[in-house]
């Protein structure tokens, strides 16, 4: 009697048994290379043992950065500006907030000196007429505004006082009806300083002193004498 079996089954037999008979041989040499105690093998454990095991970086906050920086990396370096002697002097120096305050500072003679100068500008150019209220008109109130101008190097250059009309108080259709300022754009600026280089001429900058009291106010304001 004969008997036939599956050609495949046999052929995967024979294969599983050489893969078994192969890796057989290879942890064979494995353990006589380990055994042996040859160079190449204390050179591969030695290897493996001072393998140094990575550290997690710890947090820490970037320069200039508000974020945390985990990957070690220096942040940007703050950005630093020269304003200790600027806020100094602003510190030191008071700004009044009324003439009360700027005749009682220790800076009485140059805040009366700015306001004298600033009503003399008033005068000359003519901004007002004193007149009799009309019935059923309101004047608007007014304030002096005081500041102090600096140098580049944040010293103190000059004290300056504005008298100026509570334009706040005004109602928009009633008292104006429009607000503009007038100053020079930055196109025209542009435009004379190209036209001077082309023409190869000079240029001069000069301070118009009380610029806004030259020009004329086409409403009719009514305020109150400071």
């Amino acid at each position: 009697m004969v008997s036939i079996e599956n050609t495949e089954d046999i052929l995967t037999k024979e294969k599983s048994e050489a893969l078994s008979e192969d890796e057989a041989d290879d942890s064979d040499d494995m353990f006589e290379e380990a055994k042996g105690g040859s160079d190449s093998g204390s050179d591969y454990q030695e290897s493996v043992c001072e393998s140094p095991i990575q550290e997690e970086c710890p947090e820490q906050i970037g320069r200039g950065r508000p974020k945390l920086v985990r990957s070690g990396k220096p942040g940007r370096p703050r950005k630093m500006y020269n304003t200790i002697n600027v806020l100094q002097n602003v510190c030191e120096t008071k700004i009044p907030q009324s003439v009360a305050e700027a005749k009682s500072s220790k800076y009485s003679s140059e805040w009366t000196k700015a306001m004298n100068v600033e009503y003399d500008a008033l005068v000359r150019n003519k901004t007002w007429q004193l007149v009799d209220l009309p019935y059923k008109e309101k004047a608007i109130g007014c304030k002096w505004v005081f500041t102090i101008k600096q140098d580049k190097n944040g010293e103190i250059e000059r004290f300056k006082a504005r008298l100026v009309a509570k334009g706040c108080s005004q109602k928009f259709g009633v008292n104006y009806t429009e607000t503009f300022s007038p100053v020079v754009r930055y196109a025209t600026i542009r435009m004379v300083l190209a036209l001077a280089a082309e023409l190869k001429m000079y240029t001069h900058q000069m301070d118009v002193c009380s610029a806004y009291l030259n020009s004329e106010l086409t409403d009719v304001v009514y305020m109150q004498q400071p």
